[in-house]
């Protein structure tokens, strides 16, 4: 049985406000692109692990943290 990760794409949000970034200036800073990260947000999408990967290092949270706010 295969196990969908589903992330909460409101908490990037929180997490990318909290530093007065725009999506634009995320996406500079974590090279991910504008639209991926905007579906993240919306959770339109479930990121890849490398993805997730990026976002963890640069917002310092740990996985742990991201799934406890889900």
């Amino acid at each position: 049985m295969k196990t969908k990760i589903k992330t909460n794409g409101r908490y990037f949000t929180r997490l990318r406000e909290k530093q007065n970034l725009t999506i634009k200036e995320l996406s500079q800073k974590t090279n991910i692109s504008q639209s991926t990260l905007s579906n993240i947000e919306n959770d339109k999408v479930i990121p890849q692990l490398r993805t997730l990967l990026k976002l963890v290092k640069f917002f310092n949270i740990t996985f742990k943290e991201l799934f406890e706010n889900y």
